[in-house]
Protein backbone atom coordinates (compact mmCIF):
# COMPACT_ATOMS: atom_id res chain seq x y z
CA UNK A 1 0.00 0.00 0.00
CA UNK A 2 1.31 3.77 -0.65
CA UNK A 3 0.07 7.20 0.46
CA UNK A 4 -0.39 9.43 -2.14
CA UNK A 5 -1.46 13.18 -1.73
CA UNK A 6 -1.24 16.15 -3.58
CA UNK A 7 -2.19 19.78 -2.24
CA UNK A 8 -1.70 22.71 -4.69
CA UNK A 9 -2.26 25.91 -3.71
CA UNK A 10 -2.04 29.39 -5.53
CA UNK A 11 -2.17 33.19 -5.61
CA UNK A 12 -2.76 35.61 -8.51
CA UNK A 13 -1.74 39.29 -7.72
CA UNK A 14 -0.95 42.24 -10.26
CA UNK A 15 1.47 44.71 -10.51
CA UNK A 16 1.21 47.32 -12.57
CA UNK A 17 -0.33 45.07 -15.09
CA UNK A 18 2.23 42.87 -14.68
CA UNK A 19 0.68 39.10 -13.35
CA UNK A 20 2.27 37.74 -10.52
CA UNK A 21 2.07 33.93 -10.23
CA UNK A 22 2.84 32.72 -6.59
CA UNK A 23 2.62 28.84 -5.69
CA UNK A 24 3.23 26.12 -3.52
CA UNK A 25 3.07 22.20 -3.92
CA UNK A 26 3.08 19.67 -0.89
CA UNK A 27 2.82 16.07 -1.90
CA UNK A 28 3.96 12.80 -0.33
CA UNK A 29 4.16 9.56 -1.51
CA UNK A 30 6.03 5.93 -0.30
CA UNK A 31 8.12 4.51 -2.36
CA UNK A 32 5.94 2.92 -4.84
CA UNK A 33 7.02 4.37 -8.58
CA UNK A 34 3.57 3.86 -10.14
CA UNK A 35 2.27 6.65 -7.32
CA UNK A 36 5.28 8.85 -7.86
CA UNK A 37 4.39 8.89 -11.45
CA UNK A 38 0.65 9.44 -11.00
CA UNK A 39 1.60 11.90 -8.32
CA UNK A 40 3.84 13.66 -11.70
CA UNK A 41 0.73 13.63 -13.64
CA UNK A 42 -1.86 15.25 -11.49
CA UNK A 43 0.66 18.26 -10.81
CA UNK A 44 1.37 18.43 -14.43
CA UNK A 45 -2.04 18.67 -14.97
CA UNK A 46 -2.70 21.04 -12.19
CA UNK A 47 0.23 23.60 -13.18
CA UNK A 48 -1.30 23.55 -16.58
CA UNK A 49 -5.23 24.52 -15.17
CA UNK A 50 -3.29 27.27 -13.46
CA UNK A 51 -1.82 28.48 -15.77
CA UNK A 52 -4.99 28.78 -17.99
CA UNK A 53 -6.43 30.45 -14.90
CA UNK A 54 -3.86 33.22 -15.22
CA UNK A 55 -4.92 33.74 -18.52
CA UNK A 56 -9.13 33.65 -18.14
CA UNK A 57 -8.51 35.74 -14.89
CA UNK A 58 -7.61 38.59 -17.33
CA UNK A 59 -9.67 41.60 -18.82
CA UNK A 60 -7.87 43.85 -21.58
CA UNK A 61 -8.42 47.17 -22.84
CA UNK A 62 -6.27 49.00 -25.33
CA UNK A 63 -4.04 50.22 -22.82
CA UNK A 64 -4.42 47.97 -19.55
CA UNK A 65 -4.84 44.26 -18.55
CA UNK A 66 -6.96 43.88 -15.04
CA UNK A 67 -6.77 40.73 -13.48
CA UNK A 68 -10.80 39.81 -12.21
CA UNK A 69 -9.77 37.68 -9.04
CA UNK A 70 -8.95 39.72 -6.60
CA UNK A 71 -12.07 41.74 -6.94
CA UNK A 72 -14.41 38.76 -6.92
CA UNK A 73 -15.41 38.77 -3.42
CA UNK A 74 -16.62 42.39 -3.52
CA UNK A 75 -18.56 42.02 -6.96
CA UNK A 76 -20.14 38.81 -5.16
CA UNK A 77 -20.88 41.14 -2.70
CA UNK A 78 -22.35 43.64 -4.69
CA UNK A 79 -24.49 41.28 -6.49
CA UNK A 80 -26.23 40.02 -3.36
CA UNK A 81 -29.96 41.29 -2.88
CA UNK A 82 -30.32 44.99 -1.21
CA UNK A 83 -25.99 45.69 -1.12
CA UNK A 84 -26.73 48.27 -4.03
CA UNK A 85 -29.54 49.88 -2.76
CA UNK A 86 -27.97 50.06 0.98
CA UNK A 87 -24.85 51.68 -0.60
CA UNK A 88 -27.73 54.12 -2.43
CA UNK A 89 -29.41 55.04 0.40
CA UNK A 90 -26.11 55.54 2.84
CA UNK A 91 -24.36 57.53 -0.48
CA UNK A 92 -27.61 59.85 -1.12
CA UNK A 93 -28.00 62.68 0.79
CA UNK A 94 -24.98 63.22 3.20
CA UNK A 95 -23.56 60.11 3.17
CA UNK A 96 -24.77 59.76 6.95
CA UNK A 97 -27.44 57.03 7.85
CA UNK A 98 -28.72 55.00 10.90
CA UNK A 99 -30.61 51.90 10.58
CA UNK A 100 -34.02 52.75 10.47
CA UNK A 101 -33.37 55.28 7.82
CA UNK A 102 -32.20 52.75 5.46
CA UNK A 103 -34.44 50.01 6.76
CA UNK A 104 -37.43 52.42 6.58
CA UNK A 105 -35.48 53.58 2.64
CA UNK A 106 -35.21 50.49 1.10
CA UNK A 107 -39.25 48.93 0.31
CA UNK A 108 -39.92 45.37 0.82
CA UNK A 109 -36.95 44.70 3.18
CA UNK A 110 -36.42 43.07 6.27
CA UNK A 111 -34.54 44.38 9.25
CA UNK A 112 -32.74 41.07 9.22
CA UNK A 113 -30.99 40.76 5.83
CA UNK A 114 -30.43 44.78 6.12
CA UNK A 115 -28.56 43.89 8.95
CA UNK A 116 -26.92 41.37 7.00
CA UNK A 117 -25.71 43.63 4.39
CA UNK A 118 -24.39 46.15 6.61
CA UNK A 119 -22.50 43.64 8.10
CA UNK A 120 -21.20 42.10 5.44
CA UNK A 121 -20.50 45.85 3.68
CA UNK A 122 -18.49 46.59 7.32
CA UNK A 123 -16.41 43.35 6.46
CA UNK A 124 -15.69 44.40 3.11
CA UNK A 125 -14.63 48.12 4.41
CA UNK A 126 -16.90 50.28 1.91
CA UNK A 127 -19.07 51.30 5.35
CA UNK A 128 -18.14 52.26 8.73
CA UNK A 129 -20.59 51.69 11.60
CA UNK A 130 -19.96 54.83 13.72
CA UNK A 131 -21.37 55.22 17.35
CA UNK A 132 -22.16 58.60 18.38
CA UNK A 133 -23.79 60.72 21.05
CA UNK A 134 -26.71 60.70 18.75
CA UNK A 135 -26.51 56.77 18.36
CA UNK A 136 -25.41 54.68 15.89
CA UNK A 137 -25.44 55.60 12.12
CA UNK A 138 -23.19 54.09 8.63
CA UNK A 139 -21.18 56.03 6.18
CA UNK A 140 -19.37 55.03 3.27
CA UNK A 141 -15.76 54.96 3.89
CA UNK A 142 -13.33 56.59 0.77
CA UNK A 143 -13.37 53.13 -0.70
CA UNK A 144 -17.26 53.18 -0.54
CA UNK A 145 -17.34 56.39 -2.06
CA UNK A 146 -14.75 55.24 -4.86
CA UNK A 147 -16.76 52.09 -5.60
CA UNK A 148 -20.14 53.93 -5.75
CA UNK A 149 -19.24 56.08 -7.84
CA UNK A 150 -17.69 53.67 -10.31
CA UNK A 151 -20.49 51.69 -10.27
CA UNK A 152 -22.97 54.95 -11.53
CA UNK A 153 -21.45 54.69 -15.42
CA UNK A 154 -22.64 50.55 -15.39
CA UNK A 155 -25.68 51.83 -13.24
CA UNK A 156 -26.03 54.20 -16.49
CA UNK A 157 -26.10 52.45 -19.13
CA UNK A 158 -28.14 49.83 -17.91
CA UNK A 159 -30.76 52.11 -17.34
CA UNK A 160 -30.28 53.28 -20.76
CA UNK A 161 -30.12 49.84 -22.67
CA UNK A 162 -32.45 47.47 -19.95
CA UNK A 163 -36.50 48.49 -20.60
Amino acid sequence: PYILSLTFSSDISTNHGQILIHQSKHFFTSTNIAGEEKLGKMWNYEQKRFQNKAKACMIEDSEHAVCVDPSLPLLKLIGKKYTMLVLGVIGNSGNKKNFNEILRDIPYSSSTIISRRLRDLQDSSLIQRIEGKHGVYYSLTDFGIDVRERLLPLLRLMEEVLP
